[in-house]
């Protein structure tokens, strides 16, 4: 998991040097999707937060376009199952 974080995180970094209007210091994202064992994403559930749509935007990015991730491990599916309903929360500084 620390290693996905890490992976969100840093294409995160790079979406926020993108040109565009970003979001208000202070404002958040919160996207809540779900993960599967194979590293894919299988669906944005929701998001919410005062970002607005560039700040939406840019949250989703951060999580979608490293997928897939690499593979669970044989002990990771016995304890997490096969898919897992995650919640990344982003604040805009």
């Amino acid at each position: 998991m620390r290693d996905f974080i890490s992976i969100v995180k840093n294409r995160w970094d790079e979406v926020m040097t993108l040109p565009g209007e970003k979001p208000a210091s202070g404002s958040n994202a919160s996207v809540r999707f779900q993960l599967n064992s194979n590293g894919d994403i299988q669906r944005i559930i929701r998001i919410e937060g005062t970002a607005g749509t560039y700040g939406y935007n840019a949250a989703v990015i951060a999580i979608q376009t490293p997928a897939p991730y690499p593979p669970w491990s044989p002990t990771m599916i016995a304890a997490l199952g096969q898919t897992q309903i995650l919640t990344f929360d982003f604040l805009y500084q």
